[in-house]
């Protein structure tokens, strides 16, 4: 059987038993679907996670409305945060150029591209629950970075990003660095580091601004920069007419700075801000949730401890909170800190034959809407329904 399975894997294509980007092939089509809620555009690999950023550049307004849905987990670089971040302290790391060829540089979707024209991800991305690795940029010229540079009325959800490395100016997060009137939802950043020359970052987020809400996310890893650094966000709320809301987050990160401001949450929140529900732990000068704005936050923060952090008593807490957020997923136990347990988004615990309310959405098992005709399991307003 061994010889069998081995002279099988001799006949795969390249392309499937390569590990990692090549740093430069870009899809020519997704995987599938329309780019419909019902059908969203597929997303399996690499190459096709890159045609999504490079249709952006191209086409500004071209994810408006379009709907994304990551089917696997994808790998861009291995090893990123063992090989260039030690286990000692977050800003000792390997001097790697910019054109390393250890790691390639990962594309970024949207951003600034040309004269002074900024590109927006407007649509919605599922990760499915999986996750994404090795993500990798270098660059200290450019500011408003992360996987999605900037967001404007956009869903992010269900999505994990591990093993990854951010070098950059200003206003950067792993996940995104501009986040406008958008949802992000079920989302996590782990063994992760972000460094800027400027100011405004965190592990998850840059900025939060207009009517943003950030639910059941967290952030575990390494923030490094010059000034207004938070662990889990940079900023929440910018100016005037801002009603984030942060809710059920917590903040894992080794957060430092090389002159001032720093908090474990964010460095500030701007008023009319709703914080509830959020956890941190004080590691390396970060003591406090936020530098400014702390008259601001509202029930529910704590500074916990590691001990804390990896107890059910904590998952059991994040679980109550979650089960009042439309779309949460669970919690469950990890080794230093609480998990998002995606399994939790299709898993069936019973199923009911019962008549459906017409005017509530139904998805099938892989998350996808469908309309009142499908017939099979589906889940309606938290239900499992067999129709």
């Amino acid at each position: 059987m061994k010889k069998f399975l081995l002279f099988a894997l001799s006949f795969l294509p390249a392309y499937m038993m390569a590990s990692g980007w090549d740093g430069q092939t870009i899809a020519s089509s997704y995987a599938g679907g329309n780019g419909t809620e019902e059908s969203p555009y597929l997303i399996s690999t690499a190459e096709e996670l890159a045609k999504l950023a490079a249709d952006l550049n191209a086409d500004p307004s071209c994810t408006k409305g379009v709907f994304y849905r990551m089917t696997t987990d994808i790998t861009f670089n291995d090893s990123v945060f063992t090989r260039i971040v030690p286990t000692t302290r977050p800003n000792e790391y390997a001097d790697y150029p910019a054109d390393s060829s250890v790691f390639k540089r990962t594309p970024i979707i949207g951003g600034h591209v040309k004269d002074g024209v900024s590109t927006y991800f407007e649509g919605s991305f599922d990760g499915g629950g999986h996750t994404i690795i090795g993500l990798y940029v270098w660059d200290q010229s450019i500011t408003y970075v992360g996987l999605f540079s900037m967001c404007k009325g956009a869903s992010i959800r269900n999505l994990r990003i591990t093993d990854s490395y951010f070098l950059t100016n200003a206003q950067f997060g792993v996940l995104a660095g501009q986040v406008i009137d958008s949802e992000l939802l079920n989302c996590a950043v782990d063994s992760c580091y972000s460094e800027g020359g400027g100011s405004k970052g965190g592990l998850l987020a840059g900025t939060l601004e207009g009517t943003t809400t950030m639910q059941n996310c967290y952030a575990e890893g390494w923030v490094f920069g010059k000034n207004d650094m938070g662990g889990l966000v940079g900023r929440i709320g910018v100016r005037d007419g801002n009603s984030c809301v942060v809710n059920n987050c917590f903040s894992y990160v080794y957060l430092r700075v090389k002159r001032r401001n720093n908090g474990s949450l964010a460095f500030d929140i701007h008023a009319n801000a709703q914080v509830d529900n959020c956890y941190w732990i004080a590691l390396e000068e970060a003591k406090q949730p936020v530098w400014t704005g702390a008259e601001l936050l509202g029930e529910n923060i704590r500074q916990l401890t590691a001990e804390e952090f990896a107890s059910e008593d904590l998952v059991n807490e994040l679980n109550r909170v979650a089960a009042d957020i439309p779309d949460a997923c669970h919690w469950k136990v990890g080794s230093k800190h609480p998990l998002l347990d995606f399994s939790s988004m299709v898993s069936i615990q019973s199923i009911s034959v019962s008549r459906l309310d017409d005017d509530m959405p139904k998805y099938n098992l892989q998350g996808q809407k469908v309309d009142a005709g499908y017939r099979g399991l589906l889940i309606s307003n938290g239900k499992k329904i067999l129709k």
